[in-house]
């Protein structure tokens, strides 16, 4: 008892004594149900506001855009269409009330240098709504970036890849072709003297009006692009093209050895060389796979149900057999530094991706302070649902987020067999792990550049000209056009590129 008095009548133990006892006390006490409040998604969801799209050279969106927009939305969405070559006659005049363009993926640095368009902001950029790393990775690295900035969401774009008759390959005991020397070699192989006259053993690319430049840069780019070259088609101090060096010289040799072959390449667009495998007219051929039009693949005969059954029976056979791989590259390539052909490192892929195909990008207009319905806007039209709707049936398009590359099914030709769209997906995905890639520069007027090549490509096959000469002339007319620009402005541009 002596021991418990002391313990009370020392002060700092009661101070403690007393606190315990509060905290007991307090823990006894009847607790009050913590309820966690939970929004709904009507509280949490934001208001979508009206939006002004321009559309420009891409009418055929602009009808199946404003139904998926109506479907999902109240706000109302209006879109303007204006056509490519008048929008630039206009001085690319894009009225106040306009919140975003959609155009064409080559116009981008023109609206930047025009001053049209504004960077994504960094916030949205980065945010849940827009999900950049979905993107494929050349897409958000590449595709969309100037100065450093992205300054448009990516809307799909194609890329060429290879397609070919497994079949026919293996009966000629032939393996797929990783170099465009083993491309040439092939296509000999297939047109022996016992299948001379079958078209159905030729090799096909798009050579005809419009597309015999994109081919050629597809065949350059494995000889010409290395790492730690800024820029192959243009030099960085000058802005002289370097389209004489050797590395160009000898894909256009091959080029003409390759169309030499099947002369029906030069009428042929991408489209129309997916047509030609499809249709058993061609072994191998250079495109990606197309959207076929449920009216082309289910196109009555003249002779009957019978007739009907036996062209869907070849059909599929030939369907069964087609396979995507990447594009033939080359081991060597040309060192315009030093002059001279160099080996590649070992392990080091053989491929180079042209991408720079046609695409669709959208982008903000120029600030006036009124972003949120255009980056609304812009996470609407690039979710993995709406692009799958508006652009996986478009030839201009392709996937270009992560999520399309699991239902490829929902683009190209939708009575491909699933070891052809298994094969495009790995192909696709294979391309943008790849650190070494091909672009045109992004540079002022870069079509007129693009239309003269494609002129002096197409001369030079049609009429068998000399490889070196006719690149002599296409840079005699790059000299002449960069000129007409303005060599600094050029130059500034140039500098500014990171496609490199």
């Amino acid at each position: 008892m002596k021991d418990m008095k002391s313990l009370y009548q020392n002060p700092a133990t009661l101070l403690w004594l007393t606190m315990a006892v509060s905290l007991l006390s307090i823990g006894c006490e009847k607790k009050t149900v913590q309820r966690l409040e939970v929004e709904t998604v009507e509280q949490t969801a934001v208001r979508m506001r009206p939006c002004n799209v321009l559309l420009i050279g891409l009418d055929s969106l602009a009808v199946s855009m404003e139904r998926q927009w109506a479907a999902r939305h109240e706000m109302p969405l209006t879109v303007t269409k204006i056509g490519r070559a008048k929008f630039i006659e206009s001085g690319m005049k894009v009225t106040s009330d306009i919140n975003v363009l959609v155009y064409p993926a080559d116009m981008m640095v023109e609206l930047i240098d025009n001053k049209r368009i504004d960077p994504l902001g960094k916030d949205f950029y980065d945010s849940d709504a827009f999900t950049k790393f979905s993107l494929l990775k050349h897409y958000r690295k590449t595709g969309i970036r100037f100065d450093g900035k992205p300054f448009a969401a990516p809307c799909g774009g194609p890329m060429f890849v290879q397609i070919y008759r497994a079949d026919w390959l293996k009966a000629a005991g032939q393996t797929v072709p990783t170099t465009w020397e083993q491309l040439i070699k092939t296509q000999m192989s297939l047109s022996k003297p016992q299948a001379e006259g079958n078209v159905a053993q030729a090799v096909a690319l798009p050579l005809a009006e419009g597309w015999a430049a994109q081919s050629f840069l597809a065949i350059c780019s494995p000889y010409v692009r290395q790492f730690g070259r800024l820029s192959v088609m243009f030099d960085r101090n000058t802005m002289k093209p370097m389209l004489e060096s050797a590395g160009f010289v000898r894909a256009l040799d091959e080029l003409k050895k390759i169309a030499a072959a099947n002369p029906q390449s030069l009428k042929m667009d991408p489209a129309s060389v997916y047509q030609a495998l499809r249709n058993g007219d061609a072994a191998i051929g250079l495109t990606w796979p197309q959207p076929i039009e449920a009216n082309d693949a289910d196109e009555e005969t003249t002779d009957g149900n019978q007739s009907n059954q036996s062209d869907g029976a070849a059909l599929q056979k030939v369907l069964d057999q087609l396979r995507v791989a990447q594009v033939p590259g080359t081991a060597d390539f040309y060192d315009s530094n030093d002059s001279q052909w160099v080996r590649r490192e070992s392990g080091q892929s053989v491929t180079v991706n042209f991408h720079n195909m046609p695409g669709v990008l959208v982008s903000n207009a120029r600030s006036r302070g009124r972003k949120q319905a255009a980056e609304q806007f812009i996470a609407w039209l690039t979710e993995p649902a709406i692009g799958e709707i508006l652009f996986g049936q478009e030839n201009r398009s392709g996937p270009f987020r992560a999520t399309h590359l699991a239902k490829i099914e929902d683009w190209g030709d939708p009575e491909s067999c699933s070891e052809f769209r298994a094969s495009w997906s790995g192909v696709l995905r294979e391309s943008h792990e790849q650190a070494l890639i091909m672009t045109f520069p992004k540079i002022a007027r870069s079509g007129e550049y693009l239309e003269l090549l494609d002129r002096g490509i197409r001369q030079c096959l049609q009429e068998n000209l000399s490889a070196q000469e006719s690149l002599s002339e296409i840079s005699q007319q790059w000299e002449s056009l960069t000129e007409s620009i303005g060599r600094p402005k050029q130059l500034k541009l140039l500098e500014r590129n990171e496609s490199f």
